[in-house]
């Protein structure tokens, strides 16, 4: 059966390296972070979804450890394969009750 480290060590296996930043309340921070990206497929193009967005899986203990304290937001940056994306939305899945992964839509770079 899953749990959060199991989650944690297959999306630190399977990723590629990114960075996360963003603002909090102590100013502009950035962590780096393994995650796993891939694109949307066609009928995934639904809604807010566009041709070129890419699906973000990250770690939300691996986030933190890397020293970014919060889930990544609405405009917040992200680094992948040395282009900067902006986050359009990010959904929080948690596995019994405890947050397990990010699911972040990204848009650019």
């Amino acid at each position: 059966m899953p749990n959060v480290e199991r989650i944690a060590a297959r999306i630190e296996r399977e990723g590629q390296l990114i960075s996360v930043g963003g603002e909090t309340g102590e100013g502009p921070i950035t962590a780096y972070v393994q995650a796993v990206v891939r694109g949307y497929r066609a009928e995934e193009l639904v809604n807010d979804i566009d041709q070129g967005d890419r699906e973000v899986t990250i770690a939300p203990i691996a986030l933190l450890a890397a020293g970014f304290p919060r889930a990544p937001e609405r405009l917040d940056k992200v680094g992948i394969d040395g282009g900067e994306a902006t986050v359009q939305s990010c959904e929080t899945r948690k596995l019994r009750g405890a947050p397990a992964m990010h699911i972040v839509q990204v848009r650019g770079g």
